[in-house]
């Protein structure tokens, strides 16, 4: 998803590198020039039957405890209720099934989509509307992440609420919902989609952008990715000459060996650190016998609105580091798993006995790592939706020492912020997504030879030791509509990968960031709090720019 067509193409940390291979997928494979773009549009390409190394990875590195599906909830409001019935005919008319043909397919021998020929129907089902409040909206946000799949039947399944009380599921406050100014009709209940889907029909954002076809909006937002790629091209007709040309080609190939060499060396000193460091995450989980369990913890929040969170990034950034929308929130989560973490340590050692004492040792640096999508989180014209995602990890503040004797004019958060910035900036410096693809084809192929242990243990090396997973989603700046229901709130939920506990989800929508946290019981029992830490450091940083503010002034 997207704030604009410009997000969408440039979804995430790796900005440049995504709109390189958009660029290069467009007008080298797709589309030679912009008629060919238009016609791509309509006359829609078929999807290959072979699925990407990443969905046969998602396939072969699960656990009947650790299903990777891929979660979403939507939230409208209407004066009619939306059935099961119309949404069939939304799909049909909005030629669903052609634009993207991977949702009417199943997969056989492990790695193969073949046709189903069932109609959308047979993916719909009506329920009923949550009746507690949240609870009943995790309980099944819970069922729809964990209950077992099989991939022979279908790939997704959307249960749909058609009718409540505006409000009664706690996902929108009735008093905060979307203004829309072009509507005439007045607000008179809420409407509720749960879908979820495995990773093999597809990563999230993928799935997330291809679902906008559906809506009212989707003609407009189609128009707004080709003329961005009409930009695009015109921008590539600027380089003149063969030396020209060669000259550039040559120079992104130095940069992205040299940088691949740093990020080897970089990913080498991650693993020593994982060997060599403590691990207070995995001593914890000793301690409390924690298994695999078929459960999870999950919440979602609002946090702030988007220009707010732009403005404190500004307020905060320093010369030479100009803060991101992304370094803030992984700031806030590295406070909130630091939190976590002490938590656990206060409750194990109070119950510990004297003459056995529990030591668990602070953790200066957490590991967290953040999917990234290779075409900025979107679906071009002629394409549907598929598995386009690499990855890189960072290695963050953790529970050291107080910094602020380090720094005595900017408070703590503040400083933590910077760090962050730093590493952040450091490893979007290097071509990360590209060669973590690399290594999930590799690692698929070797599949079929080596034990599904084996690979699931060597992807979690590959993580780095990292205790959570943050992805970023940049979505549309204005509501978008269902068959004239305005939709008030989109929360996505990531599937956890293999040995790591804690998924965090920030994505903007309509002028607000707003964040969900999925993790295994052991890691966070109580996911309402851990958010509510995310939050408490929002405000953190929040005071510190207004401080900073003051500053400037006087």
């Amino acid at each position: 998803m997207a704030t604009s067509t410009a997000a969408r193409l440039f979804w995430s940390y790796q900005a440049p590198l995504a709109g390189a291979i958009v660029a290069h997928k467009a007008f080298s494979i797709h589309i030679k020039d912009v008629t060919a773009c238009e016609k791509a549009s309509t006359n829609n390409i078929k999807l290959q039957s072979r699925m990407t190394s990443i969905g046969h990875f998602s396939v072969v590195s699960e656990t009947t405890h650790n299903p990777s599906i891929v979660t979403f909830v939507m939230a409208l409001t209407g004066s009619t209720p939306l059935t099961a019935q119309e949404f069939s005919r939304l799909w049909r008319e909005r030629a669903m099934e052609e634009r993207h043909p991977r949702f009417h397919k199943k997969i056989v021998d492990g790695s193969k989509f073949i046709p189903t020929d069932d109609p959308v129907e047979d993916h719909l089902t009506e329920t009923t509307f949550p009746v507690v409040p949240r609870t009943d909206v995790k309980t099944r946000i819970q069922q729809l992440q964990m209950t077992p799949w099989d991939l022979s039947e279908k790939l997704w399944h959307m249960w749909i609420a058609p009718w409540g009380k505006l409000g009664a599921s706690g996902l929108i406050d009735p008093e905060e919902t979307i203004s829309d100014a072009d509507s005439k009709d007045e607000r008179k209940g809420e409407s509720l989609l749960f879908f979820r889907a495995h990773h093999a029909l597809g990563d999230g954002a993928s799935m997330t952008a291809a679902f906008l076809d559906v809506l009212d909006e989707a003609a407009e937002i189609q128009q707004e990715i080709i003329d961005f790629l009409r930009k695009l091209r015109k921008r590539g007709e600027r380089t003149k000459g063969f030396w020209q040309a060669l000259g550039k080609k040559m120079k992104k190939f130095l940069v992205f060996l040299f940088g691949s060499l740093r990020a080897l060396f970089y990913q080498m000193t991650l693993f020593w650190h994982m060997l060599w460091e403590t691990d207070s995450w995995s001593q914890i989980r000793k301690l409390i016998r924690a298994e695999e369990q078929p459960q999870r913890t999950v919440s979602w929040s609002k946090a702030a609105p988007l220009e707010q969170v732009k403005w404190v990034a500004q307020q905060l950034s320093v010369e030479g580091k100009k803060i991101t929308v992304n370094d803030i929130f992984c700031a806030c989560v590295s406070v909130a798993i630091g939190k976590q973490l002490s938590e656990h340590r206060s409750r194990i050692q109070a119950i510990s006995t004297d003459s056995n004492p529990t030591i668990i040792a602070k953790q200066e640096h957490f590991n967290i790592a953040f999917p990234v999508h290779l075409k900025g989180g979107v679906v071009l014209p002629g394409e549907s939706v598929g598995n386009n995602l690499g990855a890189f990890v960072v290695r963050v503040p953790g529970e050291g020492d107080d910094p602020e004797k380090d720094d005595p004019s900017r408070s703590p958060s503040h400083q933590r912020l910077l760090q962050v910035h730093d590493t952040l900036a450091t490893a979007k410096s290097m071509p990360f997504a590209i060669l973590s693809h690399i290594l999930a084809k590799g690692f698929s192929y070797a599949s079929a030879v080596l034990p599904t242990r084996f690979v699931g243990w060597i992807y979690a090396c590959s993580n780095g030791g990292s205790i959570a997973v943050i992805s970023n989603n940049r979505g549309l700046p204005k509501p978008v509509h269902l068959g004239g229901r305005r939709v008030e709130a989109i929360y996505g939920f990531v599937p956890l990968p293999p040995g790591i506990p804690i998924g965090v989800v920030v994505m903007s929508y309509a002028g607000n960031v707003n964040l969900t946290i999925t993790a295994e019981p052991w890691a966070v029992p109580d996911a309402d709090q851990f958010l509510v830490w995310v939050l408490e450091e929002y405000s953190n940083l929040l005071n510190a720019a207004r401080q900073d503010r003051s500053h400037k002034k006087l």
